[in-house]
């Protein structure tokens, strides 16, 4: 009887720490780490540049840009067959992640005020944006993908129409008759 009752408290602790490392393992995040908001709290400043770089920082844009970057390095390698120097080279010779950055910022200056930025700054803040910016390289990369398709179609069609191929081609109202 007492082998059994021991059997049951040896079975009821392994429960208990499989209860209390599925807890700690689940909530990793947050324990380890301080709160998300704590993390992506709105900068203080009151210079307009800091407040638009903040904010393309944290809505995943610059992200984005590297993921694109390296989808084209991919892309550039296998439809060149080239080496990583020539691929490197090949995008050193193209417009740099920090200089659409900074087209970016100019861009922002013209079209918004530094109480708009300040107020979507706090709008990223909240957790379902931090959730979002997460997302943005993958999001980015599928969008190229999907444009990148529809121009294949579209030059596909445009070609077949140029020449002369009306009957394969999707026809509008725009397009002439024969």
């Amino acid at each position: 009887m007492a082998s059994a009752t021991r059997n049951e408290i040896i079975i009821a602790v392994i429960g208990l720490v499989g209860i209390i490392f599925t807890a700690v393992i689940s909530n990793w995040d947050k324990l380890s780490s301080p709160s998300r908001t704590a993390t992506n709290s709105p900068v203080v400043s009151d210079d307009i540049n800091v407040q638009i770089r903040y904010y393309i920082e944290t809505t995943g844009f610059r992200n984005a840009l590297e993921a694109l970057e390296k989808q084209r390095a991919e892309r550039y390698r296998l439809e060149f067959k080239a080496d990583r120097d020539t691929v490197d080279c090949m995008l050193d010779m193209s417009i740099p992640t920090n200089q659409l950055v900074d087209i970016a910022v100019d861009a922002f200056r013209k079209h918004y005020t530094l109480e708009e930025i300040k107020e979507l700054n706090r709008i990223n803040a909240l957790p379902a944006m931090v959730s979002l910016a997460s997302k943005q390289a993958a999001i980015s990369l599928d969008l190229v993908s999907g444009l990148e398709e529809a121009a294949q179609r579209m030059k596909r069609r445009n070609l077949a129409l140029a020449n002369g191929n009306r009957t394969k081609a999707q026809q509008s109202a725009a397009c002439p008759t024969q």
